[in-house]
């Protein structure tokens, strides 16, 4: 925030920028927020509403669609709750669209790599969406005492030349 007074101010004080907001927070003119460890945002919009802040990217979007919903909610925790109830804060975490595509594509790549990393270290084949703990594919075997020795390995057998296994 600072740094965006400064372009427009640039004698401005770090102090006169932060002491300003503290005195609109005070006055109910902004709400401070706590997005998470410890990193605060601030919205002009003081009624109660909910936002949707992005694990990825840290962007905050009023969710203003619920407002009504939420405003009756609230209504009813005031007046059925033994508690004076001072303040309401309903924050909804994920991805946002752009970094939900983003984490979809990553969470398949460590995936994918989890599985080339298993096939390679165990010499088994990985089925489509393998994750960790799943069964892996045994390779079949070559010769028919190979084939006999398998009788004994605990194996999930669905054919003598296709198995699977727990690593």
């Amino acid at each position: 925030m600072y740094e965006a007074v400064k372009k427009v101010f640039p004698s401005i004080s770090f102090n006169t920028v932060y002491k300003t907001v503290q005195a609109f927070e005070e006055a109910g003119i902004i709400q401070r927020f706590n997005i998470g460890a410890n990193v605060y945002r601030y919205d002009a919009n003081v009624d109660p509403h909910p936002h949707f802040i992005c694990l990825s990217c840290g962007r905050v979007d009023d969710m203003d669609e619920y407002r009504e919903d939420l405003g009756e909610f609230i209504s009813k925790a005031v007046t059925s709750s033994p508690y004076t109830i001072q303040s309401v804060n309903l924050h909804f975490f994920g991805f946002c669209p752009q970094c939900g595509k983003t984490k979809k594509n990553t969470d398949e790549i460590l995936r994918l790599i989890d599985a080339l990393e298993t096939a390679d270290e165990y010499k088994v084949a990985t089925p489509a969406n393998w994750r960790p703990g799943d069964e892996v594919i045994v390779p079949p075997p070559v010769t028919q005492e190979m084939a006999e020795e398998r009788l004994e390995e605990g194996l999930n057998w669905k054919d003598w030349y296709f198995c699977k296994k727990k690593l």
